[in-house]
Order: C-alpha cells, then structure tokens, then sequence
C-alpha cells in the first residue's frame, strides 16, 4: 500500500521494494517541486533531466 505523500500526484501501481521510494520506502519528499524533461535514464533509479 502506497503512503501519501503530501503532494498532487498519481499513486503508483505496483508496490516496489526500494528503501528509497517516497511511496514504499522511508525517502521524505520536502522542498521545491520542479518541472523538466527526461533525457537520458540510463543509470538504475537515476535519471538525467
């Protein structure tokens, strides 16, 4: 079961095991929300914006 986060966005649909997640895991989200783009997620659980 996903936590709520505290902020407008779709819960996920599949439940990770990632002590990292801000859904499943113990990750807190705080601070400044920024849009951008993707471009490159070659890298496991990183992402290049």
């Amino acid at each position: 079961m996903a936590r709520n986060i505290g902020l407008n966005v779709a819960l996920p649909t599949q439940e990770c095991n990632e002590d990292d997640c801000p859904f499943h895991g113990t990750l807190p989200v705080r601070g400044q929300v920024i849009t951008g783009k993707v471009v490159s997620e070659k890298m496991k659980g990183t992402v290049v914006v």
